[in-house]
């Protein structure tokens, strides 16, 4: 009964998949282009497991480490790590922990060797990546869905998928935002993955 079961499920979800592929190829009019500034759900989802795994793999490294302040982004793979640690040597276990996690592309280790954010300094990046994100969304050119905005002890780093132009256009709209001391850019540029 089991496999009768299983088969009919198998058989219906193929079924299912044909059908949508059927779909998209009738109802396209021309060539479908691919949009490269978009990520598939295949990445969002390994992005997100990406973050789960670093970390875990932080946390349960050692005291020194567990102890500080460290965050971590994915966006396409890319991975960031923003917060404070109190030795150099903490700052490049965090790089060597988080190098074989599978589908990274790169790292940017952006940890400061500093005592932990206070809460203070926390809520007001709260309210500065607020501002920063209202910014990115009001701003003619720009496409917010494919930017990630993260704010860190007055630093705004600035992941995603976008063209040189997008990305002048979202620093350029950030630099007067008070507050702010410092604009990162962690890009992945689009300008050429078409050709």
């Amino acid at each position: 009964m089991k496999k009768t079961l299983s088969l009919f499920l198998l058989l219906s979800l193929y079924s299912l998949f044909t059908a949508c592929s059927s779909i998209v190829a009738a109802t396209a009019s021309g060539p479908i282009e691919e949009d490269y500034g978009e990520r598939t759900l295949g990445t969002i989802v390994e992005d997100n497991t990406i973050e789960s795994k670093a970390k875990s793999l932080i946390n349960n490294a050692s005291e020194s480490i567990g102890e500080s302040n460290i965050s971590v982004h994915s966006f396409n793979n890319i991975l960031l790590i923003t917060g404070q640690v109190q030795t150099k040597s903490a700052k490049k276990i965090t790089s060597q922990l988080t190098k074989n996690i599978r589908h990274v592309k790169r790292i940017h280790n952006e940890l400061e060797i500093l005592e932990p954010s206070s809460f203070s300094t926390r809520m007001s990046d709260n309210y500065l990546s607020s501002k920063v994100s209202s910014r990115l969304v009001f701003t003619d050119g720009i496409d917010s869905s494919r930017i990630d905005s993260i704010v860190e002890n007055s630093t705004v780093y600035l992941m995603g998928l976008v063209t040189q132009e997008e990305a002048r256009r979202s620093v350029s709209a950030l630099q007067n935002v008070s507050g702010l001391t410092k604009i990162v850019r962690v890009f992945e540029y689009i300008d050429n993955q078409a050709d």
